[in-house]
């Protein structure tokens, strides 16, 4: 049959995507995070929890309003299409002319952040600006989350497994 572990292996690191970088709206966000609440205490302790607050408030920020960089190309894409399908049977009226200059143009910012998101999750450094070979990008991803996952130490002869263990054995070695 089919077996699951559910593994604790801690919080996440704090990343920032290029790609967010191109949007307007994330550099008010990312100011009305950091200024909203003044925070007491010691200095490293009011920078933790101002990252801590910024980091909650982009996860928001990217379901909500920059979204899935894949499918907003896609919508983007069929609606484009089907102008162009309308202007084969007729002439377009010049607020479709407009529509589909819109379009164009965001296609081509939603095509500019899709790839920078691929490029940044793939680290591949030499990669030329345009390269969309997306299956490359994706298995360059995967094999870098199989190579930098700890999954296991090996300890006095023996592998730990166990998430906490594993989290411990390694906190313990570095604090010798």
């Amino acid at each position: 049959m089919l077996t699951s572990k559910c593994v604790d292996w801690g919080p996440k690191p704090f990343r920032i995507l290029d790609c967010w970088l191109s949007n307007i709206s994330i550099r008010k966000v990312v100011e009305e995070s950091w200024n909203g609440t003044q925070q007491s205490g010691w200095g490293g302790y009011v920078l933790k929890e101002k990252n801590k607050r910024l980091k909650q408030r982009l996860k928001v920020w990217n379901k909500e309003q920059f979204g899935d960089t894949f499918k907003k190309f896609k919508k983007l894409e069929e609606e484009l299409n089907k102008l162009e399908i309308d202007s084969v049977n007729r002439h377009l009226t010049p607020l479709e002319m407009e529509t589909r200059n819109h379009l164009q143009e965001e296609l081509w910012r939603a095509a500019q952040s899709h790839e920078s998101l691929l490029r940044q999750k793939a680290r591949s450094k030499w990669i030329r600006e345009g390269d969309c070979n997306t299956r490359y990008f994706h298995l360059i991803m995967n094999a870098r989350c199989r190579n930098n996952c700890l999954k296991e130490v090996l300890v006095d002869e023996s592998w730990i497994e166990e998430s906490a263990r594993v989290k411990e054995e390694v906190r313990s070695f570095f604090m010798r």
